[in-house]
């Protein structure tokens, strides 16, 4: 299962100057974070619907059982 998988780390480049080290750490951004809005979006709604579905089908099973 894919959602169980850890987010990949951030990369670190490190380069080294005549006077110094310099240390770049790459971000994800905002390309990154629309993605995750939009599939935190998805999955809430397929939540929704599998909510619903569950709700129906424990409703069918108490009238049966109830019959």
């Amino acid at each position: 299962m894919s959602e169980n998988n850890p987010p990949p780390t951030t990369t670190t480049t490190t380069t080294t100057t005549g006077t110094g080290t310099t240390s770049d750490t790459n971000t994800r951004g905002i390309p990154y974070y629309e993605k995750l809005k939009r599939d935190l979006r998805e999955t809430l709604q397929r939540k929704r619907l599998l909510d619903k579905n569950m709700a129906t089908l424990e409703d069918q099973i108490y009238r049966f059982e109830a019959a």
